[in-house]
């Protein structure tokens, strides 16, 4: 069982965490190809900041410019493509 915020949830338990919630490394070397598939739910939470922001149709913060944001970003994407971690649409992106 996988906990989640203190309630216990069906569904197998991650493979780096322990039985204590402590994060541990595990084997990222290169492997065989599998199919696979994974699905996940998420929610979007925000400051009241941030939604008056947008309301008002601001287009970046006053705390974090549009610009640093955006480097953010791109770090994300990289880190995100040295994992291997690819997004569903990006397959669609990439040339025949």
């Amino acid at each position: 069982m996988a906990e989640a915020r203190g309630k216990k949830t069906p569904g197998p338990r991650l493979s780096h965490v322990g039985p204590g919630g402590e994060v541990r490394m595990v084997d990222v070397s290169e492997k065989t190809a599998t199919a696979r598939e994974a699905v996940a739910r998420g929610r979007i939470t925000m400051s009241r900041t941030a939604v008056r922001l947008i309301r008002a149709g601001a287009l970046e913060s006053p705390t974090i410019p549009l610009d640093e944001t955006l480097e953010t970003l791109r770090w994300m994407d990289r880190i995100r493509a040295q994992v291997g971690v690819r997004y569903p649409f990006e397959a669609a992106l990439e040339p025949a």
